[in-house]
């Protein structure tokens, strides 16, 4: 598994998945591949990198937050378009 030298997050956008024939399928592979990508840092080049823990929304995986240097919110959220199918 390659690490990554930087933290790196990667939030879903209006095209990634909704507007595929099979979308509810492409979602999950998008969560497969995506979700957590954060998680392939490694801890070990934690030079200049300094947060703390990454939370996660309950139900909502790919919405997270996390404190840089105990001075910077970041917060990424994928927000969903309206016309949706059910």
């Amino acid at each position: 598994q390659t690490h990554l030298a930087i933290p790196t997050f990667v939030i879903p956008g209006d095209n990634d998945w909704i507007e595929c024939s099979n979308f509810n399928s492409q979602w999950d592979t998008w969560k497969e591949t995506f979700l957590f990508f954060h998680q392939q840092w490694s801890k070990s080049n934690n030079n200049n990198h300094n947060f703390a823990e990454v939370v996660h929304q309950n139900g909502r995986d790919e919405n997270f937050a996390f404190v840089v240097r105990d001075e910077t919110l970041f917060v990424g959220v994928h927000v969903l378009r309206a016309d949706i199918p059910s």
